[in-house]
């Protein structure tokens, strides 16, 4: 239980740094640098909640009589917040794909596809 736990402590503190990065992101859409840093963000997402299944199959396989109610209901917390970050994340990468790119070439100017 020692483990799970220590691992847990993990998931939630990979979690909040998620949350902190979407509450604290500024739109730039000039800036691809960012719109790669939200990628990699959505990336580590998706990572965290696939350790969060694989820790709830080790929570789920613990003997009967201890009692695994409360780290489930972490768990579940841990994955709300993560589906809640993820959405913000795409709809910031959404906002990134939606802003038409242009190419200057000599005095022509043309949409980038």
């Amino acid at each position: 239980m020692i483990t799970i736990n220590r691992t847990k402590t993990g998931l939630k503190t990979k979690t909040t740094k998620l949350k902190n990065f979407v509450e604290n992101f500024e739109l730039d859409t000039s800036n691809d640098l960012k719109k790669l840093s939200l990628e990699e963000k959505l990336n580590n997402t998706s990572d965290v909640l696939n350790h969060i299944v694989e820790l709830r199959t080790k929570v789920c396989e613990l003997p009967e009589d201890v009692n695994i109610d409360n780290a489930l209901e972490e768990l579940e917390n841990l994955e709300d917040t993560l589906s809640e970050i993820k959405v913000r994340l795409k709809s910031f990468l959404i906002q990134y794909d939606s802003v038409p790119k242009i190419d200057i070439v000599g005095n022509n100017i043309a949409k980038v596809k």
